[in-house]
């Protein structure tokens, strides 16, 4: 039996086992107060299961309505702690410094002082009883699970599929529902779920200690409590069966708990199994990253006035996005020492450093060169979306006229759609039929998704499963459908070819090319030079974040091309032999690569 059945299998069980509670403590009302006389002390037998007390009242029918009282102040208890949790989880991490700082120190005080003594405070200033001892688990149950989901929602603001939903056009109440609910969803049900036990353990504690209902209810705590005289007597079964029972129950709720995750996290079972539960399919090389390191918590953005306007010449005819003197620098150091910016793996203060580029319509431009050049973070400053630690400068214009970062941000998933070249883009909780369409449900949406699967070869099947079911290279195919799916007009792929094979990326490839035919803008980030040579109209040359060459699709095919570093990597292709460049380009011979 898999993990996810057992888990089923022990969830199914506990809400049985806890509506059976709840209906036989309400059918047994009447029983667990009556009083008989000529049955007092009696040891437990057929009639008696529970035996019975000194006023001959029913051991079990006072067990099951104590149980059932325990289980709603517990439910009750356990909700509104895990609602505290969530509100002040949520202004902790998106309230901005100050509301986090007095929640911290909210969450501090709370967890800081002995939680039974706080308890007993609270329900002492309430005037006990079933209500006072029901606040006081309800006030104090929350800082644990609180900073659980503080801490998830600052990791998912950082998440790559949060910012590449961004850059797809999703509107952030739509990332906050379909993306940020769904990760809380799993913490906020588990914290719930384990704070339940907690709960009826410490109402049965408080009222144990006279601090909650009176002694004419049949709560477990005031049976416990008022067995306690009678033990001496020999009348075991006073404390035994009530104390099994809440034993019993609160171990079942925390497996419950724990069982509960693995159904909320689908991808839990397919890591138990093995990690690598994937649809078969071809599975190649991982495209080289980027070595750089952002700073901030926050999304990446950029301010109205990041591009301004300098004079330089204006944009090419035909061209719908451009760039002139585009510089972006990095501080050598962040806040915390550590260095932001990279060039060829070194630490760098400018990593762009004046570029002019142009994306014509009808047209595909090539970006070559090593890695660490400036390729990538090129294509995150023409579309607005760069780390808050950036310092630009220069001018940016759509469609001939200057633009902000605000408005490209806006254009994304619209106009302006982005392949990333990260895997990790794609949301491991949600489907991938709920990616591509972004939450759509309608038929319109679902039609086009199929096609946008059909043109990088995927089955629509797919729709139903998640990513960690796709090989390396379905989730990258994925990654392009995602962003064909609105049909935008200026495309900028990021390595869109690792992990694919040869067939495939030609596929992928030459649907590109009929895009740019049929009047799209596309800009081509890549390593492989065969790639750029056989579909690009131009083809930009960058080296340690400046462009050093642009050569014609069709001068770069015949090789009339005179730069000798366009040279040096044109002749360090594998499908050109390999061959060392000259002794002026030893730093690329030492690290630099294709």
């Amino acid at each position: 039996m898999t993990r996810t059945k057992r888990a089923k299998l022990l969830v199914s069980a506990t809400i049985a086992i806890i509506i059976l509670i709840l209906v036989f403590g309400t059918l047994s009302g009447e029983e667990a107060v009556a009083t008989d006389f000529g049955a007092k002390n009696l040891s437990p037998s057929a009639e008696h299961i529970f035996g019975t007390d000194w006023l001959g009242r029913d051991m079990l029918s006072r067990t099951l309505k104590g149980l059932s009282l325990s289980v709603v102040t517990g439910m009750a208890a356990s909700a509104v702690s895990a609602l505290m949790a969530l509100i002040i989880g949520v202004l902790g991490a998106s309230g901005g410094k100050r509301i986090d700082a007095v929640s911290g120190l909210l969450t501090d005080a709370c967890m800081g002082l002995p939680h039974i003594l706080l308890m007993l405070l609270i329900s002492l200033a309430l005037g006990g009883g079933t209500s006072g001892a029901a606040t006081a688990v309800a006030l104090t149950h929350w800082p644990g699970l609180s900073r659980v989901i503080r801490g998830e929602i600052l990791q998912l603001k950082e998440s790559p599929y949060i910012k590449i939903a961004s850059k797809l056009g999703s509107s952030p109440m739509n990332i906050f529902r379909k993306h940020y609910l769904v990760h809380l969803l799993p913490q906020l049900v588990t914290g719930t779920v384990l704070a339940f036990p907690h709960a009826v353990i410490h109402e049965s504690s408080l009222t144990f200690l006279g601090f909650g209902p009176g002694s004419g209810e049949p709560a477990i705590g005031v049976i416990l409590s008022e067995s306690m005289q009678y033990l001496m007597t020999g009348t075991w079964w006073l404390a035994l069966f009530p104390g099994v029972s809440l034993a019993a129950l609160t171990m079942l709720l925390f497996a419950a708990g724990n069982s509960a995750r693995i159904l909320l996290l689908p991808q839990e079972e397919a890591l138990a199994a093995g990690g690598n539960k994937r649809i078969k399919s071809g599975i190649g090389r991982r495209g080289t990253a980027e070595s750089r390191r952002l700073k901030g918590n926050r999304q990446s953005q950029i301010d109205d006035s990041d591009f301004a306007g300098n004079g330089e010449p204006e944009p090419a005819s035909g061209a719908v996005l451009s760039v002139r003197n585009l510089t972006v620098s990095f501080p050598k150091e962040d806040e915390a020492g550590i260095s932001a910016g990279f060039v060829n793996g070194e630490a760098s203060g400018e990593t762009l450093k004046g570029v002019d580029a142009d994306l014509r319509r009808g047209k595909i431009t090539a970006v070559i060169g090593a890695s660490g050049s400036g390729k990538s973070l090129l294509g995150e400053a023409m579309t607005g979306w760069i780390s808050e630690t950036a310092e630009v400068s220069g001018k940016i214009c759509l469609d001939g006229e200057e633009t902000t970062a605000d408005r490209l941000r806006a254009l994304s998933g619209k106009r302006i759609s982005v392949i990333p070249q990260r895997l990790s883009g794609l949301d491991p909780l949600r489907k991938i039929g709920k990616q591509i369409t972004r939450g759509d449900g309608s038929r319109k949406a679902f039609e086009r998704a199929k096609a946008a699967l059909a043109k990088v070869n995927l089955d629509e099947r797919l729709m139903e499963r998640y990513p960690f079911e796709l090989s390396g290279g379905m989730a990258r195919r994925l990654l392009i459908a995602m962003a064909i799916f609105d049909g935008a007009e200026i495309i900028i792929a990021d390595e869109p070819s690792p992990g694919i094979g040869k067939e495939e990326t030609d596929r992928i490839l030459t649907y590109f090319r009929a895009l740019a035919d049929d009047g799209a803008a596309m800009l081509l980030i890549t390593h492989e030079l065969s790639a750029a040579e056989k579909y690009a109209d131009e083809i930009l040359v960058m080296r340690s974040g400046k462009i050093t060459d642009r050569v014609s699709g069709d001068d770069f095919r015949a090789g009339r091309f005179d730069n000798p570093y366009t040279r040096a990597l044109y002749d360090a292709a594998p499908e050109n032999g390999f061959k060392m460049p000259e002794s002026e380009f030893a730093d690329f011979a030492r690290g630099e690569t294709l």
